[in-house]
């Protein structure tokens, strides 16, 4: 598997399908997003995962399957919406880390303190990161809905995109905190460029997280 894959669906010869899928943990010692790639290989008598980068074992997936033997006797189909599940249950815990992320970096900028540039800069490329790596999970969860074999999964298939759905509306808050704080920092630039230029100079309490010297 090609690492850097978007989540997308594939179908081979003999029955065989291919889906690729983001994996995503918030580190909260590191204050960063870890990212993983998986491989879902099924097929109507085995289902085959490959798993590489940041990503938490499947067990979970096994045993919310063993909890519903209806849809165990599905067979690979519903192996593979469980490991689906498996993997968007572990997303909101990412967006509750970028949010509040995103509400540190707006205290500090706002007050007026000396806004650390590299760590905003990082934020905002994980939570970029994120949303790109997530958010073509919409179009392979509606392509496997509508052609799996087991029409009995369809209402956990939409259950399950009615879940990311959501996680992605609240990914859009800390999507939005960036965006402002990349206008205020915009602004504080453009300001001390202007004031240069017409002979005033000051020293600004933060400009792009540097003091000026």
């Amino acid at each position: 598997m090609n690492l850097h894959y978007r989540p997308k669906v594939e179908d081979y010869a003999g029955e065989v399908r291919l889906v690729n899928l983001r994996t995503a943990r918030y580190d909260d010692q590191t204050e960063e997003v870890e990212f993983g790639e998986l491989a879902i290989f099924v097929a109507p008598t085995f289902v085959i995962t490959e798993r590489r980068g940041s990503h938490g074992r499947l067990t979970e997936a096994r045993q919310r399957l063993e909890r519903r033997p209806e849809l165990l006797a599905l067979g690979s189909s519903s192996a593979l919406w469980a490991v689906l599940a498996e993997v968007v249950g572990g997303y909101p815990p990412v967006v509750d880390g970028l949010e509040e992320d995103n509400d540190q970096i707006e205290a500090t900028v706002f007050s007026g303190a000396v806004a650390p540039t590299k760590w905003i800069c990082s934020k905002r490329r994980e939570t970029t990161d994120f949303y790109r790596a997530v958010h073509p999970l919409v179009a392979v969860v509606d392509t496997i809905e509508h052609t799996t074999a087991s029409p009995q999964l369809r209402p956990y298939l939409r259950a399950l995109r009615a879940t990311f759905s959501r996680t992605l509306e609240n990914h859009s808050r800390p999507r939005r905190g960036c965006t402002l704080l990349r206008a205020e920092l915009s602004f504080r630039s453009a300001m001390r460029a202007f004031l240069m230029r017409s002979g005033t100079w000051f020293r600004p309490r933060t400009y792009c997280g540097r003091d000026s010297r």
